[in-house]
């Protein structure tokens, strides 16, 4: 059986002295996470992946004016205080 896995990397892996310093002040943890599926299921996963990249984030993708298959945001960008307290 053939496995596909879907990796993404994480933080920050540069130098990093103290919150308050001016150059080096990213977090400086960093991680790998991902999971493994079946080559099977590949395809239908990727669809209702896209669906709802197209639903939840639409006015954005269309803003960016770029191909929604393509067009990124980045977690971090979706994962803030703000956000989850709303």
């Amino acid at each position: 059986m053939t496995y596909i896995a879907y990796l993404d990397e994480f933080g920050h892996i540069g130098p990093y002295i103290a919150l308050d310093d001016p150059r080096h002040n990213d977090s400086p943890v960093f991680g790998l996470a991902g999971f493994i599926m079946p080559l099977e299921v590949v395809r239908g996963f990727g669809t209702w992946f896209y669906q709802r990249k197209r639903d939840l984030l639409d006015f954005e993708i269309q803003r960016s004016g770029e191909h929604p298959a393509v067009w990124e945001k980045k977690g971090s960008s979706l994962y803030t205080v703000r956000n989850v307290t709303q």
